[in-house]
């Protein structure tokens, strides 16, 4: 399954080339050519690049769960359900700012419970945030989630609430079944630990950046990471500045991150989220090599294929926005 993802050589490669045309060129002799030949090929419309992008996630979504055998196949739904839980969030969020769905449309991910066709026709038929939480939660096997989250929204009518309850909700249903996960893929389930981890200290950072309170990061913070809900509180209130709550992070190597932080004079946050992704990249990549014929190896191939899709979308919308090579790089999660 390896052989089916970009090497971070190649990664830089296209990162270096002036245009869009070449990157494309050169996807074109990867595994991604079949879905970049369906929406054009190597004359393909720069405004389509990410409907392939996405098309190409989804194949790769449903062949992992044809491929996971039938007693592992709930746990591969919940590595699936991530993917639900973004076309989620992005649909409210979009319905919230009254976006068209023809924006926000390539970068959803079709799974088996979400079908495109089904995501725009709830999209334009419910005219507000809540009816159209409604409809999705009814698509798919996470109902009660979207009832939670809209259960926020009714208190504070914030869109950003009511997508952190989603998160919040999604990894309590993942945590339920952390003992089966443990028992199949022990190194599957330190990874979305990992990831919830990740996730609250992103929280933090912005929570510190922009003087939420206490209370609101609490809320906020998603249960079953690495650090406990009131070690991460704790960080919160001691840390006078973001370099100093990313000073006190055990779970992550950010030393780096932080310098190039402090160089940027408190600009680019971003670096933070790089390295963490980083991290999980290599975990992944772990699994990859060293579960073989194993759910790890699915779970693992799942996090990365996610992870390219995005690192590819950066590079073609940097390329069409003028940036530079070391621009692009510096934005880019991927394994060095």
């Amino acid at each position: 399954m390896e052989s089916e993802l970009i090497p971070r050589s190649t990664m830089d490669e296209l990162a270096k080339q002036e245009s869009v045309e070449p990157i494309l060129a050169r996807l074109l002799q990867t595994s991604y050519m079949r879905s970049i030949e369906e929406y054009g090929g190597a004359k393909i419309r720069s405004e389509l690049v990410d409907f392939a992008l996405s098309s190409d996630l989804a194949k790769n979504l449903a062949k992992l769960e044809r491929v996971t055998p039938k007693p592992k196949r709930k746990l591969m739904l919940l590595f699936i359900g991530r993917f639900e839980m973004e076309n989620a969030k992005l649909l409210i969020d979009a319905k919230a700012k009254q976006r068209r769905f023809e924006e926000i449309e390539r970068f959803l991910v079709e799974t088996g419970s979400m079908r495109k066709v089904s995501m725009k026709e709830a999209y334009q038929n419910e005219h507000d945030v809540e009816a159209l939480a409604a409809r999705i939660g009814r698509m798919m096997p996470y109902k009660e989630i979207m009832s939670r989250a809209m259960s926020e929204y009714a208190k504070s009518k914030n869109v950003l609430e009511a997508e952190n309850e989603i998160d919040r909700q999604f990894y309590r249903t993942v945590s339920d079944s952390f003992d089966l996960l443990s028992k199949t893929s022990p190194e599957s389930a330190k990874l979305i630990r990992r990831e919830i981890e990740m996730k609250n200290i992103l929280t933090l950072m912005r929570a510190k950046r922009y003087g939420l309170t206490e209370e609101e990061v609490s809320r906020s913070i998603i249960g079953n990471g690495i650090t406990s809900h009131n070690a991460l509180l704790a960080l919160f209130k001691s840390a006078k500045s973001v370099d100093e709550l990313a000073s006190g992070i055990k779970s992550f190597d950010l030393k780096e991150a932080l310098a190039l932080y402090q160089q940027s004079k408190g600009t680019q946050t971003l670096r933070f989220e790089i390295a963490m992704r980083n991290s999980l990249f290599r975990m992944a990549l772990h699994l990859l090599r060293h579960s073989v014929l194993s759910f790890g190896t699915l779970a693992g191939y799942a996090y990365i294929k996610q992870m390219e899709v995005l690192a590819l979308r950066t590079l073609v919308d940097g390329k069409q926005n003028g940036l530079s090579s070391e621009e692009i790089g510096g934005m880019i999660a991927w394994n060095k």
